[in-house]
Formats: structure tokens, sequence, C-alpha cells
């Protein structure tokens, strides 16, 4: 950290506490699931876990992405933001370890995944309530049509 000018500390910072409470909120929530759920968390848990071990690096920039931001965005529907946190974090957690040697970006990657999954997590559901008068979270297997989905997938998108 020490090529890091000092507002470039102070927000690291400020992101990686943010981060630990979001992460700490996610995780205390996923502690209600229930048996059914744990099997889903756990079946989409696993497949993260695979697709961020082969991130894809962007040409000309040290920025990678992995599919696993599809099954973070799958367990915000299905499971629930807290549920969307823990498995951002995890992707992005792996998918930095694989790609940099800096223990700064392992520590603060996992971090702003969480917080932005939190955000855009939140927006999903504030903007699906808004759109399509849909207030149940998360949706589980609740029968929503694609034109109430749109809207709100494009907000959530977006914002991640």
């Amino acid at each position: 950290m020490s090529d890091y000018n000092r507002s470039a500390k102070i927000y690291w910072s400020v992101m990686v506490a943010a981060g630990l409470l979001t992460g700490a909120w996610g995780f205390y929530h996923c502690l209600g699931f229930a048996p059914a759920q744990w099997g889903q968390f756990i079946a989409l848990l696993s497949l993260v876990l695979i697709t961020s071990s082969y991130p894809i690096r962007i040409p000309n920039t040290t920025a990678s992405v992995t599919a696993g931001d599809t099954f973070t965005f799958l367990s915000v529907i299905m499971l629930g933001i807290p549920a969307g946190i823990l498995l951002g974090v995890v992707d992005s957690f792996v998918s930095s370890h694989r790609t940099t040697k800096r223990a700064t970006s392992w520590i603060g990657a996992p971090a702003m995944m969480a917080v932005s999954v939190f955000l855009s997590g939140n927006s999903f559901y504030l903007t699906l309530a808004s759109y399509a008068n849909i207030k149940t979270a998360p949706l589980g297997i609740a029968s929503v049509s694609l034109t109430e989905l749109l809207i709100p997938l494009a907000v959530m998108t977006i914002l991640q």
C-alpha cells in the first residue's frame, strides 16, 4: 500500500470497513436459511468457485471478469441479497487471488464487491417494487414475467 496516495488509502480503508460490515450483515442473514436454501447456496457457491478460478483478462488493462457475476445475480434473485453478497465476495476473492499478488487487492476487491452487490441488489428490489409492484424479496420461485424483470435486471446490471 506504499504506492497509494493519501486519498487512495482513505478510500481503500473506508471501502474495506464498509465491505466488512456488509459481509458480516450478509453472513448473519444467511444463517437463517432453511435446508433447501442451504442446498441452493452450496450449489451456487460451487459454481462461483469454478467460474472465478478462470478469470478472463481484459486486453490492455489490469482488469479481469469472471462468469461468477451470473451466479451472484441469480443468488440475489433466488436467495436474496445476503446470499448474493457472500457469493460476490467469494467470486471477487478467488479471481483477485488468481490475477494479482497484491494483498490490498485480495482484501479490497471482495470488500468492494460486497458493497456493490448490496447496492445493486437493493436497487433491483426497489425497482421491481416500483416498476412491477412486486414486493416479494427474495423472489425465489415466484411467478414473474420477463417484461416485469427486464427493467430491474437492467438496473442491477448497470449498478453492478
